[in-house]
């Protein structure tokens, strides 16, 4: 069976998602716009040298989001000569839509968060995110309260839409938290705070910057920042501001790397707007350190 994963090859999920299939000896593609290894089409390989999938790198979309719909002949020509068994898109937003283009079915589609939960807050994209969800054979979502968000955008449909939690590896995070390893200098009763997550608006780094620094009057405070994004200069700025030399970011790290860290952390801080179910939270949750995150629907379903 051939399956064609229609999802940005950087995401961690669509990796997750596609290295299961391709594990378990299926014919796997993905199209892709950045984040594959070479631009065009290549190889992703196992470390005996086989090939597990192929990646079609059609390069970063330009202009924005116009960018995809620029893409969509080429997406669509692509499917089409790959003539795949399964179209699987991640996310009902800007890989649903290029998805939806080519007509192929059947059509499964995942919705990841913002994708139902905010972008249809506007007009336009409402109709957009409608319109894919309405195409699709069978929709998965992370959590329970996205699967009440998907059918209240397309409440006639028939379309089941099943929850897949993306579960973490407890047993290796629990073996990796031994190895627990805090970048900044020791300092006798700190308080060790972590940020894990993208720097983009959503996710509200610049707040959790804010709460640290109050705490930082009342006690020492020390905050690590990892991760990158559009934010990342002005999160630095502030940081810099606000804490002065006990803020670092220390941008992206290998797995490994970062697990140390937030192993060594004494609180994983996430104050997201919205979320799907949080991968990092999870992570952190299994790596021992205590999570202080907003009260929205996709923390209160772990946290109480």
């Amino acid at each position: 069976m051939r399956i064609c994963f229609v999802a940005w090859q950087g995401s961690i999920h669509t990796r997750r998602w596609v290295s299961w299939f391709a594990d378990r000896g299926y014919d796997v593609h993905v199209v892709t716009c950045g984040g594959g290894p070479t631009r065009g089409s290549s190889s992703v390989r196992s470390e005996s040298g086989r090939t597990r999938y192929t990646v079609h790198d059609l390069g970063e979309p330009w202009p924005g989001r116009v960018g995809y719909l620029l893409r969509i002949p080429r997406v669509r020509r692509l499917l089409r000569r790959l003539d795949p068994d399964v179209v699987h898109a991640h996310f009902a937003t800007s890989y649903g839509l290029l998805a939806r283009s080519a007509g192929l079915r059947p059509l499964v589609v995942t919705a990841h968060g913002d994708d139902v939960l905010i972008t249809p807050r506007s007009g336009p994209m409402r109709r957009v995110v409608q319109g894919v969800l309405g195409a699709a054979e069978l929709i998965t979502v992370p959590a329970e309260h996205m699967q009440q968000a998907v059918h209240e955008l397309v409440p006639d449909a028939a379309t089941p839409v099943e929850v897949f939690q993306y579960g973490v590896p407890v047993e290796e995070l629990i073996r990796r938290s031994e190895q627990a390893s805090w970048p900044m200098p020791d300092e006798p009763g700190a308080l060790r705070v972590i940020s894990t997550r993208a720097h983009l608006e959503l996710y509200r780094i610049d707040l959790l910057i804010d709460a640290v620094a109050r705490i930082g009057q009342e006690r020492p405070v020390q905050l690590v920042i990892a991760g990158s994004g559009p934010l990342t200069a002005q999160l630095a700025r502030h940081a810099s501001e606000a804490l002065g030399e006990r803020a670092l970011l220390v941008g992206h790290l290998p797995p490994v790397e970062l697990d140390a860290m937030v192993a060594a952390a004494d609180i994983f801080g996430s104050i997201a707007d919205s979320d799907g179910t949080s991968l990092s939270l999870l992570e952190a949750m299994a790596l021992g350190s205590i999570p202080v995150v907003s009260a929205i629907p996709a923390n209160t379903a772990w946290v109480v």
